[in-house]
């Protein structure tokens, strides 16, 4: 009691304060983690920033023992029912800009692992083609990427129902016309203005839903873990 709750006068006041944040909350690692993040923005101990303190890198290296972060889902849904179901819709030129634009998105996804938010910072002015596919660099930083984080593509050619590079061709000539900007992404109606993220996740749940997935269960930032576990079950690491 009676310490200044910006500057307190040691760091075991603040290891207190987290510990009783712990127990009550019961939080696991990635919530406790971010607690201490915020209290960082706002907190110093004589001066120094939190993250100087050796004593409290060690509490959070027990807490990460002691309660480490459980996944989201204990099983995943299997991409290939939602390739199978996007595979039926036929090859890129004769879909509609709606369609096309729902399965240029799914198979970015599918075909990288990547999180929603990376895809969606996807822009012309950091595509670049390749002899057998494309890739994009990332012109913005994010939450986990860096600036000049390059996410790559391979062509699939043995089925162009299915071949990112493909779908992207058709999809930046049929949307040509409309672009104003280099987002990826934009609407498929008029104005055709570039979307939001929420609409991205909103078109993604859509395809999930006509491929036969609970969408009550599978939101649409599961596409992730149905990659990389897909992948993981095909050998790939």
């Amino acid at each position: 009691m009676g310490e200044d709750p910006h500057n307190p006068s040691a760091i075991t006041v603040v290891i207190n304060c987290l510990q009783l944040c712990k127990d009550f909350y019961q939080l696991h690692y990635s919530s406790f983690n971010s607690a201490k993040s915020a209290l960082q923005n706002v907190v110093t101990v004589q001066g120094c920033h939190l993250s100087m303190f050796k004593l409290l890198q060690d509490f959070m290296r027990g807490v990460l023992r002691d309660a480490p972060s459980l996944p989201k889902y204990s099983n995943i849904w299997d991409p290939q029912v939602v390739l199978a179901h996007i595979d039926l819709w036929g090859p890129p030129h004769t879909l509609s800009l709606k369609l096309l634009t729902q399965k240029l998105l799914i198979l970015l996804l599918l075909c990288s692992g990547q999180r929603l938010q990376t895809v969606f910072s996807f822009s012309l002015d950091g595509l670049d083609f390749t002899p057998d596919g494309f890739l994009f660099t990332i012109m913005k930083c994010l939450k986990r990427k860096k600036v000049g984080t390059v996410v790559q593509y391979k062509a699939f050619p043995q089925n162009v129902n299915l071949c990112p590079k493909q779908h992207l061709v058709q999809y930046l000539h049929k949307s040509a016309e409309h672009r104003k900007s280099p987002q990826l992404f934009l609407s498929y109606q008029k104005p055709f203005e570039p979307v939001k993220q929420c609409t991205l996740s909103r078109w993604v749940t859509q395809v999930l839903h006509s491929s036969g997935i609970d969408t009550q269960i599978f939101k649409p930032h599961s596409t992730r873990a149905a990659s990389t576990s897909g992948a993981a079950r095909g050998g790939l690491r």
